[in-house]
C-alpha cells in the first residue's frame, strides 16, 4: 500500500510536469560571450538572464571579459539565478563566482563584492567568519589561537569556521583582497559576519530576490494561473484567423514559428523583443512547474514547449501564410497565442473526460474539476489510481502524457516502451485529438 507521504511526493512530481527531450530546437544561449564582449554597450542593456545563459554556456573561465563589463544590476540578478539552493544561499556557489573574479584581478573581485547588496555580502560571510579583539583572542585556547588570522597591527583577528578547504581558501582570498583594498570596508564586513543573525538576513535577502525574479516572470501562483485560463476561441479566431480550413488540413510536421520569424529576419528590434517575451513566458511556466532559474536543461525544454505551442497557434490561424503569421506575431502578445493553443488542447481533454461520465459521473466531475483548476499532479495521480488496471499500462501512460502539464504524444510503442514528443504542430495537435477521440469513444461503448 502506498503511504500518503509517498503519494503526495508522487503528486508533486507529476505537478512539476514531465518535459520530453523530443521537441523543437531552442538554443538557450541566444548570445555568446564573444558577441557580448564585442559590443559592451549592447550587452549592458540585455536582460541579465540572457547574459547568464551565455556565461553558463561558455563556462566561467571563458567569460572573464563579460564579468568585467556587466552592470551591478546584471551581476546581482546573475547571483539570484545561480547561487541559491531552495531558500538559502550556497556559500560554495557564490565563492565559485567570486574566485573567478579573482582570476581576472583582485580589483575586480573587490569592486564586484563591494557593489553587492549588503545582504548578499553578509550572507557570503555570515557564520563563516568570526572576528575577535586582542583581549578576546587571548581568552581562547592555544589550538584555536593557532587558527586565527591577524589583521595588520594585530589588534583584530578572525577565524574561518569551516572544514571545507575550498570554501576556507576562497574566504581567505576574499578577506585578503578586502583588507588590501579598503581596510574600513574589510572591518565592516568582519563586523557584519560576526554579529549578523543568519536566518534574519537571508529572509530579507530572499524578499529582495523574489521581487527581482517576479520582474523576470517568476510570478505568484495567482498570476501564473492566468496563463492556463481558457480564452474565447471563436472570438479570437474571428479576429485573427485567415482561413477557417487551411490549417485544419495541414499534415506538415515543420515548426511553423521558425518560418514566421524568417519573414521579419531583418527586423532586429522585433526579434529582440520576442526573445525577451519568450524568456519571460518561460520563467512564468518554470515558476508554475517549480523549476528554478539555474535548471538550465529544464529551461531549455520549457522554451521548446513554448515554441511548439506558438507554432500551433500561428499555423491554425494563418494556414500556410507565413506573411499573416508574421503579422500576428507583431500584433498579438505571445501569451495570448500560448493560451489559444492551451485552450484548444483543454477542449479536447474536457471532451475525453466527459466520455467517462457514463461509467462514473462522480469521478468524471472530479477529474474535470482538476482539469479546470490546473491541478496537473492530482489529475495524473487519479488517472493512475482509477484507470491503470482497466486501461492497461500503455494506454494509461499515453493518456497521462496528454494530460501532463507539458502535453506529449507517443511517437512509438515498441516492446512496452513508449517514446513521447512535445506537441509542436497542427499535425501533432490533430494526433492528440485523434487519440482522445478514439479512446473516449471506446470507453463510451465498452
Amino acid at each position: 500500500m502506498t503511504s500518503s507521504l509517498s503519494q503526495e511526493s508522487l503528486i508533486k512530481a507529476y505537478d512539476h510536469g514531465i518535459l520530453s527531450a523530443d521537441g523543437p530546437n531552442f538554443e538557450l544561449a541566444q548570445e555568446t560571450v564573444s558577441s557580448l564582449a564585442e559590443n559592451p554597450e549592447r550587452a549592458r542593456l540585455l536582460p541579465a538572464q540572457v547574459v547568464y545563459f551565455a556565461i553558463k554556456a561558455a563556462g566561467l573561465s571563458e567569460s572573464h571579459e563579460v564579468l568585467k563589463l556587466i552592470t551591478t544590476d546584471q551581476w546581482t540578478r546573475i547571483l539570484d539565478y545561480d547561487v541559491w539552493t531552495g531558500d538559502v544561499v550556497s556559500q560554495k556557489k557564490i565563492f565559485q563566482w567570486l574566485m573567478e573574479l579573482k582570476e581576472v584581478s583582485s580589483e575586480l573581485l573587490f569592486e564586484r563584492f563591494r557593489e553587492l547588496e549588503e545582504e548578499y555580502q553578509v550572507e557570503t560571510l555570515c557564520g563563516l567568519i568570526t572576528a575577535y579583539s586582542k583581549d578576546e583572542m587571548e581568552e581562547l585556547s592555544d589550538a584555536v589561537q593557532d587558527q586565527l588570522v591577524a589583521l595588520p597591527g594585530e589588534e583584530i583577528f578572525y577565524a574561518i569556521n569551516t572544514d571545507d578547504n575550498e570554501i576556507r581558501n576562497a574566504a581567505m582570498s576574499l578577506m585578503e583582497t578586502l583588507i588590501s583594498s579598503d581596510m574600513a570596508f574589510a572591518l565592516s564586513a568582519l563586523s557584519y559576519a560576526t554579529w549578523s543573525i543568519k536566518n534574519e538576513n537571508v529572509a530579507l535577502l530572499k524578499q529582495f530576490r523574489d521581487a527581482r525574479l517576479e520582474e523576470d516572470g517568476f510570478v505568484t501562483a495567482e498570476e501564473r494561473n492566468r496563463l492556463y485560463q481558457a480564452l474565447d476561441v471563436k472570438a479570437f479566431e474571428s479576429k485573427w484567423k485567415l482561413d477557417v480550413t487551411a490549417a485544419l488540413k495541414s499534415t506538415s510536421k515543420e515548426v511553423f514559428l521558425d518560418r514566421a520569424l524568417a519573414v521579419h529576419a531583418e527586423d532586429h528590434v522585433l526579434h529582440e523583443s520576442l526573445k525577451i517575451t519568450f524568456l519571460h513566458l518561460c520563467n512564468t511556466l518554470a515558476s508554475a512547474s517549480d523549476h528554478t532559474p539555474d535548471d538550465l536543461e529544464s529551461m531549455k525544454k520549457i522554451l521548446a514547449h513554448i515554441k511548439g505551442y506558438l507554432s500551433i497557434a500561428l499555423e491554425r490561424l494563418a494556414g500556410d501564410s507565413t506573411e499573416h503569421a508574421a503579422h500576428i506575431l507583431k500584433s498579438v502578445h505571445p501569451v495570448q497565442l500560448y493560451r489559444y493553443t492551451h485552450t484548444l488542447i483543454l477542449q479536447s481533454k474536457a471532451t475525453f473526460l466527459n466520455s467517462l461520465e457514463s461509467a462514473d459521473a462522480k469521478l468524471a466531475a472530479k477529474l474535470i474539476g482538476f482539469l479546470h483548476t490546473h491541478r496537473f499532479g492530482r489529475m495524473l495521480d487519479a488517472l493512475d489510481r482509477h484507470f491503470l488496471a482497466e486501461w492497461g499500462l500503455q494506454k494509461c501512460e499515453i493518456i497521462k502524457g496528454i494530460f501532463n502539464r507539458f502535453p506529449m504524444i507517443p511517437t512509438s510503442t515498441e516492446q512496452d516502451r513508449i517514446r513521447f514528443k512535445m506537441v509542436a504542430s497542427v499535425y501533432d495537435l490533430e494526433q492528440l485529438k485523434s487519440i482522445l477521440d478514439r479512446e473516449g469513444h471506446s470507453h463510451e461503448h465498452s
